[in-house]
């Protein structure tokens, strides 16, 4: 809560600090409630949370376990390494370095794919480049958004062809918010081994060695598999003696 000369910062429903900035001299004091005590300090009040902050940090590095949170919002990467990575699913981050936010989730997280989002006043360019290299790192984010103000005059077009050929959300309100929702990387290796079969089967040598060796199969199911299995029978051009032939695929779970 802001208003001239007044700053309410609420860490809880019980534990609230009241800022209020009173003029003396060339002097400027602050006055801080913290519960039923009241003090001034000398400074604005940006110092006064910046010494706040530092104390917290002192406070929270003494614990002798990490905190165990599900979602964080950060303005420093220090105070992540705080938190315990394993229970960490979502970080808003704060900070106007993108890559080196990005390669710090990199090495910290602890294999859970996170939920990351960046908050900003302006975009440049060159931190939309850094957002589209951090969608090369699909196994530590399962979905990136950006949060901001304003950006370089760019139409929905030229946001389009310079992700290509990712795909993203956009919400054209104020804020704008941009999200991109990235694969899971072992999806596509279960969807490379779901195929192998199939790789093999439509493989002519490895087809002949098979029909060698097994004394039926269903010639027309085999030929509906797909167009490479169907174009291989028609080159091997098996046995008609043969009646029937089957093939059966168990995916290990």
């Amino acid at each position: 809560m802001l208003k001239e000369g007044y700053f309410i910062i609420e860490l809880s429903n019980l534990v609230k600090i009241y800022y209020s900035e009173a003029s003396s001299g060339n002097q400027v004091r602050t006055r801080v409630k913290y519960g039923r005590k009241d003090t001034e300090v000398n400074g604005k009040f940006i110092q006064v949370v910046y010494t706040i902050s530092e104390c917290m940090e002192s406070a929270l590095r003494a614990r002798s376990e990490k905190l165990r949170v599900k979602r964080i919002e950060v303005f420093n990467l220090d105070i992540l390494k705080l938190n315990d990575p394993e229970e960490v699913t979502s970080i808003c981050s704060r900070s106007q370095d993108i890559d080196e936010t990005v390669l710090f989730l990199r090495d910290w997280n602890q294999g859970c794919r996170l939920e990351v989002e960046f908050k900003m006043e302006n975009i440049s360019r060159e931190q939309l480049e850094s957002i589209k290299k951090s969608l090369g790192y699909s196994s530590t984010f399962n979905r990136i958004k950006i949060q901001f103000q304003w950006i370089i005059e760019w139409s929905q077009e030229q946001m389009i062809f310079f992700f290509k050929p990712l795909k993203f959300s956009i919400w054209h309100m104020y804020p704008i918010i941009i999200r991109f929702d990235l694969k899971d990387p072992s999806e596509d290796v279960d969807e490379q081994s779901s195929h192998t079969p199939i790789k093999v089967f439509a493989n002519p040598l490895l087809m002949e060695m098979i029909l060698e060796g097994i004394d039926f199969f269903d010639i027309q199911r085999l030929r509906k598999v797909s167009r490479d299995i169907r174009s291989c029978i028609h080159y091997l051009k098996p046995d008609p003696r043969i009646r029937r032939y089957e093939i059966q695929s168990f995916k290990k779970w």
